[in-house]
């Protein structure tokens, strides 16, 4: 089942909205778009933890809300035995942990200076490499709800 459909399916409204800003931005505004591909983990996060009954706080970051609902599925590296899982289970925390750096440092989550304006430029193809992670990492998630 894909993303959109398990979305639709839980009655997701908040990771719905998230997935359509993204993807209605990465011709013409791939910066945004790489901001709305966190967007969507998070509220995929939220969700999950809301599901599970498990308190957060509205403050609390996407590497926040990865930290337990990772550690709650058991997707941390040293939950794994297997050293194939123990590697896909790290490139699970790598695409969330770059996604989140991708937001806060070069997406228009901020404002950036003239400079990095200059030396950074999200191109569609990057967002899209950004948005595809997001919604493998929000489909397993999703998956374990």
């Amino acid at each position: 089942m894909s993303l959109e459909d398990t979305v639709k399916r839980l009655g997701l409204s908040g990771v719905d909205t998230e997935i359509r800003r993204a993807l209605s931005q990465v011709e013409t505004d791939p910066h945004a778009a790489a901001q709305y591909a966190a967007n969507v983990l998070e509220a995929t996060l939220k969700a999950y933890l809301e599901k599970k009954k498990e308190t957060f706080n509205s403050n609390d970051t996407l590497s926040d809300l990865w930290k337990t609902a990772s550690g709650l599925i058991g997707l941390r590296p040293v939950d794994w035995d297997n050293k194939d899982l123990k590697k896909i289970a790290s490139g699970l925390n790598n695409i969330v942990d770059g996604i989140m750096h991708l937001r806060n440092k070069k997406s228009t989550a901020h404002g950036r200076s003239e400079e990095e304006i200059r030396n950074f430029v999200i191109k569609p193809r990057h967002a899209r490499l950004a948005i595809h992670s997001a919604h493998t990492v929000s489909a397993y998630i999703l998956e374990l709800m």
